[in-house]
């Protein structure tokens, strides 16, 4: 069973601080940093059984 993923508001806005950093240290980091979390995010929703929930649906 495949789960949805759900990306709270309070991840996004530490997604866009961590990017905003990278970007300030090297233009382009920021671009890299956000395909790194987009892989990471696929493959959590591809297999979403690996992963335990620890509260309710989390």
């Amino acid at each position: 069973m495949i789960r949805r993923l759900v990306i709270r508001p309070e991840a996004e806005a530490e997604m866009t601080e961590a990017f905003d950093w990278y970007e300030e240290r090297l233009p382009g980091l920021g671009a890299s940093f956000l395909l790194c979390v987009d892989a990471v995010f696929r493959g959590i929703v591809r297999d979403s059984e690996r992963w335990p929930r620890i509260h309710r649906e989390a």
